[in-house]
């Protein structure tokens, strides 16, 4: 149990890392980066570090916010499921477009002023749903055990952020913790 626990901790701990990164990088000017359209490179033997992404075209700067150029945030996503699934060339060009996608999606949703917060919440699970289901068809059994353990760290750190949301309302209206 208290494995469990632990490596739950600790997925959350790297799936923040990567957001984090992918958040800084995205205020900090790429340098040395290939160029827009260039091919995924495969991290170098014991590279800890993503691989660099193209900067975006001005016409293609997001809206104002938290929303991650999602070319850019797709490769990083590639990078950290080849490092734990061992993706192959091939996989990995075909699971990119598919991440791309699913973070346009989930920036489109989230800044849609018609939507209240249930209904985006619903679209963007079911934008998850959807494109890890595409995902899975394109791993092999091992990878797709793999990959849906990073699934179920995804969805504990999920909840996990929704409770710390809850108690931090319920701080700020004076009532007592919830939990």
């Amino acid at each position: 149990m208290r494995f469990s626990s632990l490596s739950m901790a600790l997925g959350a701990v790297c799936i923040c890392a990567l957001f984090a990164n992918t958040l800084r990088a995205q205020e900090q000017p790429a340098t040395g980066s290939p160029p827009p359209g260039a091919a995924y490179q495969t991290p170098a033997a014991g590279s800890t570090q993503p691989p660099a992404a193209a900067p975006a075209p001005e016409a293609n700067v997001p809206p104002p916010g938290r929303v991650p150029d999602p070319q850019r945030a797709a490769q990083r996503q590639v990078w950290m499921l080849t490092r734990r699934l061992g993706l192959t060339p091939a996989q990995r060009s075909e699971i990119e477009p598919i991440l791309a996608k699913r973070i346009r999606l989930i920036a489109s949703i989230r800044h849609d002023p018609t939507l209240v917060p249930w209904q985006k919440r619903t679209r963007v699970e079911k934008v998850f749903k959807d494109s890890d289901g595409e995902i899975e068809t394109i791993l092999s059994g091992p990878q797709i055990e793999g990959y849906q353990r990073i699934i179920q760290q995804r969805l504990a750190h999920q909840r996990e952020m929704q409770q710390q949301r809850q108690q931090q309302q319920q701080q700020q209206m004076g009532g007592p913790p919830v939990g």
